[in-house]
């Protein structure tokens, strides 16, 4: 998707090859309305994709999750949710508490990635993540809690974790994307 904003071209690429099971494609991607909450509650200020959340960012001087194509490629180490490795299927209450992700080579820290899931009526979510661990519950206003919930996951569904950015020392580096289906 390629989106101008103020002048800026951002060009965003995406990679759900970890979906290949899925028979219908996503009619409609669902924005998460308090990435970028303001005292006023105007629906012109919540981006509609992720080159304006970037934009959007960048404008505020905070440092937003990148998926810079210049970091290398972590190549021999993988990363997981921790407890889970080698899995590909994990249980619906697994996602009901605080989990995190991992990676094989302790040596790395992560330093943030985002997380995709769909819905059974093929809508996708998705929403960033700083650090290695994950909270089901996000959200600031309580109408959008259970809509955006980890805990509401159907089984049937997938969840991806891409963009999976990591550190060692003072370099950057970003991981392969990892995916897991929603068992009962």
């Amino acid at each position: 998707e390629i989106t101008l904003v103020d002048g800026k071209l951002y060009l965003e690429l995406h990679n759900f090859s970890f979906l290949k099971g899925q028979t219908q494609t996503p009619s409609k991607t669902t924005s998460l309305p308090w990435l970028n909450a303001t005292s006023e509650s105007s629906t012109s200020s919540i981006p509609h994709n992720n080159a304006q959340l970037i934009h959007q960012e960048q404008e505020q001087k905070t440092e937003p999750i990148k998926c810079s194509v210049n970091f290398s490629l972590l190549k021999n180490d993988s990363v997981y949710i921790k407890g889970m490795r080698g899995k590909k299927a994990i249980s619906k209450k697994f996602f009901k508490r605080k989990f995190e992700l991992t990676v094989s080579n302790k040596s790395y820290e992560i330093v943030g990635f985002f997380i995709n899931w769909n819905d059974l009526q093929a809508k996708i979510y998705k929403r960033g993540n700083r650090g290695a661990r994950v909270s089901p519950e996000i959200g600031i206003f309580e109408s959008d809690k259970k809509k955006y919930s980890l805990k509401n996951l159907d089984p049937g569904v997938v969840i991806g974790f891409d963009c999976i950015i990591l550190k060692k020392g003072n370099e950057y580096f970003k991981s392969l994307p990892v995916a897991y289906y929603v068992d009962l």
